[in-house]
């Protein structure tokens, strides 16, 4: 028999200040892509990592929704 899961709004606002934390229990960070790719680029200069030629993985959530049509 499971327990009933009560979710808590504002333990999930609350930001991680601890290395292990449960995932579920808190917000996915998002960046947009053009402020990651800057980040990327800063990262792998020369004085750096040294590494412009690197590979960059994402992961990408895509928004498929459209405005809906007023029908007249």
């Amino acid at each position: 028999m499971e327990a009933d899961v009560v979710y808590d709004d504002e333990f999930a606002k609350r930001k991680p200040i601890d290395k292990v934390w449960l995932v579920k229990e808190y917000p996915v960070r998002s960046w947009p892509l053009e402020t990651v790719l800057q980040w990327h680029r800063e990262m792998m200069q020369p004085k750096m990592l040294n590494s412009m030629d690197s590979f960059v993985w994402a992961r990408l959530r895509l928004d498929m929704t459209t405005p809906k049509k007023v029908l007249k």
